[in-house]
């Protein structure tokens, strides 16, 4: 992919991120979308959520998986800095959870594997276009 390739693919994929947001209506900082545009570019497991913006839990999680490209780190930390008391079972967190491309739906596979749910990852890429007709169906 030459350089020109590379900015128009970034681009495009921030715009995508962004009307995601708008549509879940969740905070969109910038630092937090450039986190998941970078991981979505580089080719890492990329992730958003489909909460709104007061879900911190969710904000801090998706945001620590954007960074370190492992949303199983991301839970591990979130539960060793705050305790289990402060979040939601990480079953309702990967609920809300949208992979943004295939190398995070795998890793969501093997973590609802992992806690005896079975889930594939054309059903979890499926999740981004099934929360946006969902969330502007109940707007219009």
């Amino acid at each position: 992919m030459n350089a020109i390739d590379r900015k128009f693919f970034k681009e495009a994929t921030k715009t995508r991120i962004e009307a995601l947001a708008d549509v879940c209506r969740n905070n969109r900082d910038s630092y937090k979308l450039d986190c998941a545009v970078d991981a979505a570019v580089q080719g890492r497991p990329a992730y958003w959520h489909s909460d709104s913006w007061s879900n911190s839990a969710a904000n801090i999680i998706i945001g620590r998986a954007n960074l370190t490209g492992s949303l199983d780190e991301a839970f591990a930390s979130y539960v060793k800095d705050f305790g289990e008391r402060d979040y939601w079972k990480i079953i309702h967190q990967l609920d809300a959870t949208i992979p943004l491309n295939r190398p995070a739906a795998a890793e969501m596979v093997a973590i609802y594997s992992r806690l005896g749910h079975m889930r594939d990852v054309r059903e979890l890429l499926d999740r981004e276009a099934e929360v946006i007709t969902n969330k502007l169906s109940r707007t219009a």
